[in-house]
């Protein structure tokens, strides 16, 4: 466990995140050791979690994930948009951990569990499904490609929506959120053409579409009974 004395992160817990990216693209040292920590405590616990690898195969995700972050920071692949850095790694290393379970034929356990705003994890679990993904294809065994399947997590269970409870909640998801969950339930488009709209690939999109689908019902919930 990494103490106060030792924490590399220290040194920029006071800055902001464009800060963070300006340390990093100056190859400062510490600010690189920071970036590894926080992406490991949030891409560790999620990957274990969720799969039966083990804690060395995630580290050695982990490591491919902050190589190619390197080789994207280097080139000018990747290039800061106000937000937090480690959460970019986290998508790469999610990325990757999803190859690395289809190459090896790993059953996924979708557990849905959130990360803080600068990508580390929290521990706090919104809802638990067992699914396998299809090692060609990368859909759910169980999902048709490119097929919207509003069915399989319905956001309303009640057929009485409280309306004024949907708006407020609605505006509160945040706008990536909006446009991926208006594309995908109003429009009725696929998953990839909903993901492209905020830059996404469709596997991201795919996590995407559930965690903003939960998060609306989360908030619907709550200003329903309010």
């Amino acid at each position: 466990m990494t103490t106060d004395v030792n924490n590399p992160c220290l040194d920029f817990e006071q800055q902001g995140h464009l800060a963070f990216y300006q340390a990093l693209l100056a190859d400062y040292k510490l600010a690189w050791e920071c970036l590894y920590i926080r992406a490991a405590h949030s891409f560790v616990p999620y990957a274990r979690q969720r799969s039966a690898v083990s804690t060395d195969d995630a580290l050695d995700i982990l490591q491919d994930g902050m190589a190619e972050f390197a080789l994207n920071l280097k080139t000018g692949k990747f290039v800061f948009q106000g937000k937090p850095v480690a959460a970019y790694v986290f998508t790469i290393c999610r990325n990757q951990w999803v190859s690395f379970l289809r190459k090896n034929n790993i059953r996924k356990v979708d557990v849905f569990q959130e990360t803080d705003d600068d990508g580390t994890y929290t521990g706090r679990e919104t809802v638990s499904t067992s699914e396998l993904t299809d090692g060609q294809t990368g859909t759910l065994a169980h999902e048709e490609p490119n097929r919207p399947d509003v069915s399989a997590d319905s956001i309303w269970e009640s057929s009485e929506v409280d309306w004024k409870a949907v708006g407020r909640a609605f505006a509160e998801v945040g706008a990536d959120c909006q446009a991926m969950l208006h594309c995908f339930y109003v429009e009725e488009k696929t998953l990839g053409e909903c993901g492209s709209r905020i830059g996404l690939q469709e596997n991201s999109a795919k996590v995407k579409r559930f965690r903003c689908a939960q998060r609306l019902k989360a908030l619907y919930s709550q200003y329903k009974t309010a």
